[in-house]
């Protein structure tokens, strides 16, 4: 069965991992396996191929990919020596609930942009507490003209109306998103972004502005974007200069 080395984009840089595959032509139930303490290595590669043989499509991530190239653990000496037992509690003590939080989103998204929308419902179906989390999973839906997308928009428009009640804008990016995917308008998409720019500008906000520019044919919103990408210089597989359609 296919094992595929891949890199999985997140706001923080790109995570490696492995992808998973049973042999046939599917679909599969989807599963995203975080590594344990000791983190990505052979092991977990191993695994992921056992649940492959299983009928699942696997995701196996890097959890400690901020670190960079971090040297692999000996878990029979790990605890005992000194060194590396304060290099593995460091690496541990690095991923709060918000990094785990955006990396989960972002292990979504890369499933959906490789066109594997079962897996993420599969992956999502009782994880949609967190409003990220059900954006993707309706886009999943959206992805296999499901019956339960209505309910699931709904669902998100009455969240994003009682954050805006609320005043918190934190997730102006995930609305503009789903104003923009899930409601077909790319106009309202567009003023989402250009607030949500105001506040942030990680890969995927940029990302998003890019299509909402794209969608309403904005060349003045377009040319903005393209020229903060020159000037930072900033380097994303999700990110291209932009160039507008012909209408």
């Amino acid at each position: 069965m296919p094992r595929i080395d891949v890199e999985i984009p997140t706001n923080d840089g790109a995570a490696k991992g492995s992808l998973h595959v049973p042999d046939g032509e599917g679909p599969w139930p989807g599963v995203v396996m975080f590594p344990d303490a000791f983190g990505l290595r052979d092991t977990m590669r191993d695994m992921g191929d056992q649940l492959a043989g299983l009928g699942y499509v696997v995701l196996v991530p890097d959890i400690f990919y901020r670190a960079g190239d971090w040297a692999p653990f000996d878990p029979r000496t790990a605890f005992s020596d000194e060194q590396e037992r304060n290099r593995l509690f460091g690496l541990i003590g690095s991923l709060s609930n918000e990094r785990t939080i955006a990396d989960a989103d972002a292990y979504a998204d890369f499933l959906l942009d490789h066109a594997r929308p079962i897996e993420v419902v599969a992956l999502l179906r009782d994880k949609t507490r967190a409003d990220p989390l059900l954006l993707r999973y309706a886009l999943a839906l959206q992805a296999q003209n499901s019956n339960d997308l209505a309910a699931r928009v709904e669902q998100l428009n009455d969240r994003f109306a009682a954050s805006r009640l609320r005043g918190d804008r934190v997730h102006l990016r995930e609305e503009a998103r789903f104003t923009l995917h899930l409601l077909s308008d790319p106009t309202a998409a567009l003023r989402l972004a250009q607030a949500n720019w105001q506040v942030q500008k990680e890969p995927a906000d940029v990302g998003i502005l890019r299509e909402a520019a794209i969608a309403a044919h904005d060349a003045v919103a377009a040319g903005k974007v393209n020229e903060w990408l020159r000037d930072t210089g900033l380097e994303d597989v999700r990110l291209q200069p932009i160039t507008l359609p012909r209408r």
